[in-house]
């Protein structure tokens, strides 16, 4: 992240909380997927045994999907924080462009997350 002229001690503290919030995001993100993996794996060897491995699929798919949409919803949030320290017009660009390329991951994901909940019930 590059760093920004202060006139005061509030947008250093802003920054230093996009960082945080950024973390949390990426935290999460991964977490999901480390989870989701371990779920995958456990699909795969039950498939081995008989169970159905696309069920098993789509629940990963479900665990993946939310963590990935949480975490992006920190990531947007992060973007809008910047964007109070910045005030800049290119970086108003910048992250009306972001903001609007990870809502509509979050809107087309989410769509999927409920697909997939109405086809394992």
């Amino acid at each position: 992240m590059e760093k920004l002229e202060h006139a005061g001690h509030i947008p250093l503290i802003l920054e230093y909380i996009v960082t945080v919030v950024n973390l949390i995001g990426i935290v999460i993100i991964l977490f999901g997927f480390f989870k989701g993996f371990f779920h995958h794996m456990k699909a795969e060897i039950g498939s081995l045994y008989g169970k159905d491995i696309i069920e098993g699929t789509k629940k990963v798919r479900i665990i993946v999907g939310t963590y990935m949409l949480l975490g992006l919803e920190f990531l947007i949030a992060s973007d809008i924080i910047l964007s109070v320290v910045k005030h800049n017009f290119n970086s108003l660009i910048e992250l009306a462009g972001i903001v609007i390329i990870r809502t509509a991951i979050g809107y087309f994901l989410g769509k999927e997350i409920e697909q997939l909940k109405e086809e394992i019930k």
